[in-house]
């Protein structure tokens, strides 16, 4: 079964989200501190071919990408056949981005930033995350917590703890 047939397939049981971009690989791990046991089905995906994925996905998915990506910047305001507006999210460091990461201090112990959405600041704590691609990858995550329904307090704390 190719990536675009297990998206149709899956996605008819349960809801499909999608991470394009710098941070995806990252990511999955990261979310399954923050959906452990959920029955979401999460995909990664480069730019390549995307097109083609966007005329068929079900209207129930999701597609999450890195606003600082700049092939991936125009997605915001690209029609995505089924897709509703509402379910495309983006992340990254700068200005635009629905997630935007800021204040990122690191240490021996590992890294804190804050994560800035729809006028809230909320501070994360993860063990041992030192580099740009994780921070990518925590966004992402918090993206998909947010789509499963967790606010920003619970996803923090679950990655705090995880």
């Amino acid at each position: 079964m190719d990536f675009l047939e297990e998206i149709i397939f899956g996605s008819k049981k349960m809801p499909a989200i999608i991470v394009i971009g710098d941070g995806r690989f990252s990511a999955l791990k990261i979310m399954e501190k923050i959906m452990p046991g959920s029955n979401v089905k999460i995909f990664e995906q480069d730019s390549a071919g995307k097109d083609k994925l966007w005329e068929n996905l079900p209207q129930k998915s999701f597609i999450i990408f890195n606003y600082d990506d700049e092939s991936e910047k125009e997605l915001k305001n690209k029609i995505f056949g089924n897709i509703l507006p509402s379910n495309v999210l983006s992340f990254g460091f700068g200005e635009g981005a629905d997630f935007r990461v800021s204040d990122i201090n690191v240490d021996e112990k590992g890294t804190n930033f804050k994560i800035i959405n729809e006028g809230k600041t909320i501070p994360f704590w993860i063990d041992g995350l030192f580099g740009r691609e994780q921070i990518y990858g925590a966004l992402a995550a918090v993206c998909a917590g947010k789509i499963i329904g967790k606010n920003l307090v619970e996803i923090s704390q679950s990655l705090k703890s995880g």
